[in-house]
């Protein structure tokens, strides 16, 4: 049975990570140095994060096939975050975020394939949306009326959104043989592994030196990584636990949106936090195709 506090928990989960998104975005277009050293931050929180639930919660150490595959889930998440911060160096955030989450697509294309489910008429017609929005969100220039060439990083993207694809695939599968702590911790390890392998030592001195140098930026990194997505990642949990996944993962499915709505307020020139184009027809086109993006993908969960 759905209940309200559900709904609420996972509208609020998409908004924190909708927050963690501009944050991300400011830190690796203004502030790091390059975006490997991000990737080397976010890597101490996961490794934090997994030390802190092996403390309080009863965690399974006798390796199996579950744990591998919570591992390599993990690893695949760590593959397509990183290609989403190399992203938002060359890219918008709000076009980053819409592409990549298209990644329930390639779930179910993946499921028709190596699992021999089938697709709806309405998920066939779901999937076309999401397609023809994904499309348009990677229109370079919409306000020049050119609507055939497309941004340099939509293959990354479209790479991204396969990798977190499996990773979704194979998590579902390792949840299936270990609780859900003993698969967060190895999923962690996994992500941190993927995120660690982008960097070199190099990489580790240039973050600790801009944290010095710069408090505001140790500050922005605590905020995102250390507790709006930490807690965003709780808030979708509980929510999951409380009802329906079919209901949560399609509101959760709103993420871009939210991402669209904080990236355009934090681009105002009074406020400049972010520096998007707020030009009418951009905002229009980008506004129309994250939407469909989203309507698709909350058909697809139906």
């Amino acid at each position: 049975m759905t209940t309200p506090m559900e709904i609420l928990f996972a509208i609020l989960s998409a908004m924190l990570f909708g927050l963690v998104t501009v944050v991300d975005k400011r830190l690796i277009s203004k502030v790091m140095p390059n975006f490997n050293s991000f990737c080397f931050a976010v890597g101490i929180s996961l490794t934090s994060f997994s030390l802190i639930t092996v403390l309080i919660f009863k965690v399974n150490f006798n390796f199996d096939i579950y744990l591998l595959s919570a591992v390599f889930s993990g690893f695949c998440w760590g593959g397509s975050l990183g290609v989403m911060f190399y992203a938002y160096r060359i890219e918008e955030a709000s076009r980053v975020t819409a592409l990549t989450h298209t990644f329930p697509v390639l779930v179910a294309i993946l499921a028709v394939i190596f699992l021999k489910e089938s697709l709806s008429f309405l998920q066939v017609t779901a999937i076309c949306v999401v397609v023809v929005g994904a499309y348009v969100t990677s229109i370079q220039n919409p306000s020049r009326g050119n609507f055939f060439k497309l941004n340099k990083a939509l293959p990354i993207l479209i790479f991204s959104s396969l990798l977190l694809a499996v990773a979704h695939i194979t998590s579902k599968y390792a949840l299936e043989g270990q609780p859900l702590p003993s698969v967060y911790v190895y999923r962690n390890i996994g992500m941190a592994v993927a995120l660690f392998s982008l960097c070199k030592p190099r990489h580790a001195k240039d973050l600790f030196v801009t944290l010095i140098k710069d408090r505001g930026s140790l500050c922005l990194i605590l905020l995102s990584e250390f507790l709006l997505a930490p807690v965003a990642v709780i808030l979708n949990v509980v929510a999951t636990s409380m009802g329906p996944v079919t209901i949560v993962s399609t509101v959760t499915a709103s993420r871009p949106l939210f991402v669209f709505i904080f990236v355009t307020i934090f681009s105002i020139p009074s406020i400049g936090f972010l520096d998007e184009k707020l030009d009418r027809r951009v905002l229009t086109v980008k506004a129309l195709a994250i939407a469909g993006i989203t309507s698709g993908i909350v058909l697809l969960s139906i």
